[in-house]
């Protein structure tokens, strides 16, 4: 199978990639080991802070704040809101996004440097985010991996969250061999449709999370238009030189067995 070079693509719940084989995982092996449930602590010190972060979610800008995770210190992290509808659902446990990196290139914790917490708004559960993850990780299909962990705010417990691995650079790097390419999520309207050849008429649609500086969309425009412009009897054959066929069935396959639907 021939898989376009240098091309990664996220849309919930989409990956295009550009590698079948796996790679032993190291970073983040002993923090995301099974049977544990992490205690992270965040200090603002910005007096009215829960105000601050619902300004800094319209801005998508991160806030300076102490974090301690499992005990140990991690002094000016980033921290900000994340999410969509998991963002706007009612009431106050939002989901967020920590980076220990934002303003210190030195801190990680078991070599991870950014760690997502979902709020599970749409599972009573708590479970389907976490059985799929493992599920797919057991079986050989790239996905992030996942525990739980007690949040607490200025010393308040704030409720459990699922704590998930960001999908970034160490991500790719360990499940690809590969950290080079673009990677593409597919926020806020990614919805594969057609616009145009021009790399322009995307750029409100996805966001570019690698190589943003290069800013070169052409591998992206190059799959919409296959995926939408191809006809039927040919799209098979044309879109496996893009997609990963293998990796995108197996995946798409397992939200809808475990009905993970939006974490």
């Amino acid at each position: 199978m021939k898989i376009l070079s240098k091309f990664f693509l996220l849309i919930f719940p989409l990956f295009l990639l550009t590698n079948q084989t796996l790679r032993a995982q190291s970073e983040g092996d002993a923090f995301f080991a099974d049977n544990q449930i992490h205690e992270i602590r965040f200090n603002f010190t910005q007096p009215g802070f829960l105000d601050s972060l619902k300004a800094n979610y319209t801005l998508d800008q991160y806030m300076r704040c102490n974090v301690q995770i499992d005990g140990v210190a991690y002094p000016v992290c980033g921290v900000k809101y994340k999410g969509n509808s998991s963002y706007n659902n009612q009431g106050k446990k939002k989901p967020f996004r920590l980076d220990l990196q934002e303003y210190s290139d030195t801190q990680e914790v078991d070599g991870l440097k950014k760690l997502v917490l979902n709020n599970a708004f749409k599972d009573p559960t708590f479970l389907r985010e976490k059985l799929m993850l493992d599920f797919l990780n057991y079986h050989g299909i790239a996905a992030p991996r996942s525990s739980f962990a007690r949040l607490y705010l200025n010393g308040y417990y704030w409720g459990l969250y699922s704590l998930v691995e960001d999908v970034n650079k160490t991500f790719l790097k360990d499940r690809f061999d590969n950290k080079s390419g673009n990677l593409f999520k597919g926020d806020p309207h990614g919805t594969l449709t057609w616009k145009g050849a021009s790399e322009a008429l995307y750029m409100t649609d996805y966001e570019l999370k690698t190589n943003e500086t290069q800013n070169d969309w052409s591998d992206l425009v190059q799959f919409l238009n296959v995926l939408n412009n191809t006809p039927a009897a040919q799209l098979a054959d044309s879109l496996d030189q893009h997609l990963n066929l293998d990796s995108w069935f197996s995946y798409w396959a397992a939200h809808n067995l475990f009905v993970n639907l939006d974490s």
